[in-house]
């Protein structure tokens, strides 16, 4: 029996497009812990009544209606490789200063940056080709999550306009020295409207409602666009008094932090206006009941939402 391709070495190449949907080389890369990045032809079924005559009601015809390209990625992330390229186009707008080490202030904005040329290795082989190259990509439904003992996921949503057939894989380059973002880094409990709260688990979602863009004379999508963005924070506690229940019945606003260090690189993150729109305790057991606070954060004429800092040893947010 053949040996398969294995999903050893998932592989993210990455490259700035100038123009949505003109591929660019791939400048930098990134290791992936998942990805169902794929290019799909649909095919429609013709919508006459049929073949007068035909011994069954079987269709005979079929056409291809258009190719819908895109998928999820996640990774791990990382205080210095190219994870803040990808937030950067999930977020819109980074602002870059410093002098060793430096800061890389990442904020919301629209519309998203142009897109990104992404070339996918999805695996291993000796001798099978194993890459595909995706055009036009654009990141939506962004997701930060971590919990107590583990490394902090990234995941995301890609709308691409088109992608070639199965390839040779590129070289991948990655970042030596990447260090990771992991949970016991937080420096402080999560605040939120200056106090301290320990968490369990914690989950960040960045929206921006990309729809795909179908239009006469073409298979493929013209390049998407944003309905409205939004932001979320869903925060597991264990019960221990009603402040959250207050502030959910009076919908307080009030800013909520965090912050990770690995000094000298660090990660800080600011939700602006959230408001607790949801508070939850399901009961199943006699243990420690189990509290689950969602937020919605609100741009002011200030601040736009949701800002994450990162400080690290590259001069620039698309540094490899």
């Amino acid at each position: 029996m053949a040996i398969p391709v294995r999903g050893f070495g998932l592989t993210l190449g990455l490259g700035e497009e100038s123009t949505w949907g003109t591929a660019v080389a791939r400048s930098n890369w990134l290791r992936l812990a998942s990805a169902s990045l794929k290019r799909q032809v649909i095919t429609e079924k013709l919508n006459h009544l049929g073949t007068y005559g035909q011994t069954s009601t079987a269709h005979r015809y079929n056409f291809i209606s258009r190719e819908e390209v895109g998928g999820r990625i996640s990774w791990p992330l990382m205080y210095n490789d190219s994870s803040l390229m990808l937030l950067k186009h999930a977020m819109g707008a980074t602002v870059d200063a410093g002098a060793g080490p430096y800061t890389h202030t990442l904020t919301l904005a629209s519309p998203p940056p142009v897109g990104l040329t992404m070339e996918l290795i999805k695996g291993t082989h000796a001798s099978l080709s194993t890459a595909q190259v995706f055009e036009g990509g654009k990141l939506d439904n962004l997701e930060i999550a971590w919990e107590a003992g583990q490394i902090v996921q990234c995941s995301a949503d890609v709308i691409a306009q088109a992608a070639g057939g199965i390839t040779s894989a590129g070289t991948p380059s990655y970042n030596s020295t990447p260090y990771p973002v992991i949970a016991h880094q937080m420096t402080t409990a999560l605040t939120i409207g200056g106090n301290p709260y320990q968490s369990r688990s914690v989950r960040l979602r960045v929206s921006r409602g990309l729809q795909r863009n179908q239009e006469i004379g073409s298979l493929y999508t013209s390049e998407p666009f944003e309905s409205r963005l939004t932001v979320e924070l869903e925060v597991e506690v264990l019960w221990q008094d009603s402040a959250w229940h207050t502030a959910h019945y009076a919908s307080t606003a009030a800013d909520v932090t965090f912050a990770f260090a690995d000094s000298p690189r660090a990660l800080t993150g600011t939700l602006h206006n959230a408001i607790p729109v949801d508070v939850s305790e399901p009961t199943d057991s006699a243990e420690g009941i189990r509290q689950t606070i969602r937020f919605e954060a609100y741009a002011d004429s200030s601040d736009q939402g949701l800002s994450l800092v990162f400080t690290n040893a590259n001069a620039l947010t698309t540094t490899n």
